[in-house]
């Protein structure tokens, strides 16, 4: 059992940890969205139960996703009690939405979470960058190796205080994605440049982009009223005229250009 001592200008408080398995999964997942949405204050926190990811034939169903409000990455989140079969039922689950793909009810339910266009929805599904977790009522080192494995995070979440009606919570781990959507845009073969959003995060000037074929090269960005346009520095790309295109930034800051 852990003993949390919280301290302020009030004096100090002493708060027992309460026992993780006193609780149902549906109570333990509200504590689970009350602790993301005050530790991932620049994420949308919804329920994800209609949402289907399959795998090889296996269809499952998260229970959350945490989206970035720039829309740059999300998570697909399964809340999973430590008492769970970890062979026969958590680890299929991680298997599917780690490895898996989404399916239409993804968008659906995304729509109607975030209040966006179900065609916005579609995009952050199937082209934004997403990875999973699993929140788990107690930290287990041998889920998280198991998980990581398959490129599946987790965390715990820990519930102190006298009463669960008004609870401290602690989170142990952290989430991180591996890519950054930075934004879609237009390839125009007569300009030789790519047009994209102004709001899109690229800074002014010579950035290297790594192309749909591997190769790095050197872009220059400009910016005019309403657009961001991207040019290659030297020799034309080889992309077709009016080609969607897609900006990912990853962890080591490469930029990198996908034709979805």
């Amino acid at each position: 059992m852990k003993t949390l001592v919280l301290c302020n200008p009030q004096g100090r408080e002493v708060v027992a940890q309460i026992d993780p398995d006193r609780f149902a999964e549906d109570q333990f997942e509200h504590y689970v969205v009350t602790a993301l949405c005050a530790a991932y204050s620049d994420y949308h926190c919804m329920t994800f139960g209609g949402a289907t990811f399959i795998y090889q034939g296996d269809r499952r169903r998260p229970d959350l996703a945490l989206v970035a409000k720039d829309y740059s990455h999300w998570f697909v989140i399964e809340v999973e009690l430590h008492s769970h079969s970890f062979q026969n039922h958590v680890l299929p689950q991680a298997r599917c939405f780690a490895l898996g793909e989404p399916e239409a009810s993804c968008a659906t339910s995304m729509a109607a979470g975030l209040g966006i266009e179900r065609a916005q929805a579609e995009t952050i599904v199937s082209l934004v960058p997403r990875a999973a977790a699993v929140v788990s009522n107690r930290w287990s080192r041998s889920w998280a190796t198991s998980l990581k494995a398959l490129t599946c995070q987790m965390l715990a979440v820990n519930v102190f205080g006298s009463s669960p009606a008004a609870p401290h919570l602690e989170i142990s781990g952290s989430l991180s994605c591996f890519e950054y959507s930075i934004g879609f845009g237009i390839y125009n073969a007569k300009d030789k440049s790519i047009r994209l959003s102004k709001s899109v995060k690229l800074s002014i000037g010579t950035i290297q982009i790594i192309d749909n074929r591997g190769f790095p090269a050197m872009w220059v960005s400009r910016q005019t009223a309403n657009h961001l346009w991207l040019s290659k520095l030297e020799g034309t790309p080889d992309i077709p005229d009016n080609s969607h295109i897609q900006i990912v930034r990853d962890v080591s800051n490469r930029f990198i250009l996908r034709i979805p």
